[in-house]
């Protein structure tokens, strides 16, 4: 996501895009930036998934005139967790294999 709140990978349309308003888990691909905000589990999928901080830290808001939260987070630090997406797994694999 960038810092206007757009989707860095695909676009917010994209039937990848899930948001629920109940789960705590922001999910991002390292690779394309996909991103799955508001889910309640990580789907089975995704490989590769670390919490890279907690739901609190990520929704700290950055006051007026700063550039960065209390954790030293910046508008672009949304996300509680990083993994690989299935279909870049797939292109990674198809790299691999080529």
């Amino acid at each position: 996501m960038n810092a206007s709140g757009e989707s860095a990978g695909r676009a917010d349309d994209s039937p990848d895009r899930r948001e629920s308003t109940n789960g705590r888990i922001r999910l991002s691909c390292h690779y394309c930036g996909i991103e799955l905000d508001g889910i309640d589990c990580v789907p089975p999928e995704w490989t590769e998934v670390e919490e890279i901080r907690s739901y609190e830290q990520a929704i700290e808001p950055i006051p007026d005139g700063q550039d960065r939260n209390k954790y030293g987070d910046t508008l672009v630090d949304w996300e509680t967790h990083m993994g690989v997406c299935p279909e870049c797994q797939r292109e990674l694999t198809s790299e691999a294999d080529g």
